[in-house]
């Protein structure tokens, strides 16, 4: 006895341009994002194979220990690609950066002295931070 072959079902079409629609908007927009990224980026080369301005502007990138952090538009970075946070939502500084960055090991050399790591992490409300972890005292904390 043959068994009988079921139709195969249609594709909505609505659903299928629904979906494309959606997956070209999260294109354009990842598109956009490296767009600003590499342009940034290329803000950062210039500024540091020029001296990186004044010695009290330069913030050494926490992540990577090497690199000047550029803030452009908003959004902190560093070339070596370790760290992007979008401050402008809180109005954040290059200064505010520092700032947070020397309370950060402050509070972390008055109670180890094991040197701590920085991170960039999701966090568990959303959104994207910098950490402090350090693996000697087992401290963990937001920075930015």
């Amino acid at each position: 006895m043959r068994k009988a072959r079921r139709p195969e079902a249609q594709p909505d079409p609505t659903l299928t341009r629904a979906e494309a629609a959606l997956l070209e908007a999260f294109e354009a927009e990842a598109r956009r994002e490296e767009a600003a990224t590499a342009a940034t980026v290329a803000e950062l080369e210039l500024w540091e194979r020029s001296g990186g301005g004044e010695e009290g502007e330069a913030v050494r990138c926490p992540v990577c220990a090497r690199r000047r952090l550029v803030f452009s538009r908003g959004v902190v970075l560093c070339s070596c690609g370790g760290l992007r946070l979008d401050l402008a939502a809180e109005g954040g500084t290059l200064a505010r950066v520092r700032e947070a960055l020397a309370e950060a090991w402050q509070v972390h050399a008055a109670a180890c002295r094991a040197e701590p790591a920085f991170q960039q992490r999701a966090a568990p409300g959303g959104g994207e931070h910098l950490w402090l972890t350090c693996q000697h005292c087992s401290a963990f904390a937001a920075v930015l």
